[in-house]
């Protein structure tokens, strides 16, 4: 005699919660992947508005890194001066009005 149903330890019972178990795999999944898919989405949205100015032309940041790669291929190029530089430059410039 038996005192409760022990579903869970026949081979059908093990089988019927292993099934639930993988179905809500499956859906955890898709709701997983369909989450990343939203996310991309947004992620890419976001970053061409960026490099967009509010009246469609490109951002400031934009202009001047063309302007800064037309002027390395011209030879035209100088690169802006360190903190440390501007530092000295300004120590010498204090020495000579004295």
């Amino acid at each position: 005699m038996s005192r409760g149903t022990y579903s869970y330890r026949t081979k059908e019972g093990r089988e019927k919660l292993n099934f639930a178990k993988k179905l809500k795999k499956k859906q955890d999944e898709k709701k997983y992947q369909q989450n990343q898919n939203k996310q991309r989405n947004n992620e890419s949205e976001v970053s061409s508005k960026k490099t967009k100015s509010k009246k469609g032309e490109p951002s400031k940041a934009q202009k001047m890194a063309k302007a800064r790669i037309a002027a390395k291929k011209a030879g035209t190029y100088k690169a802006p001066k360190s903190v440390k530089q501007l530092a000295k430059d300004r120590l010498k410039i204090k020495k000579k009005k004295k």
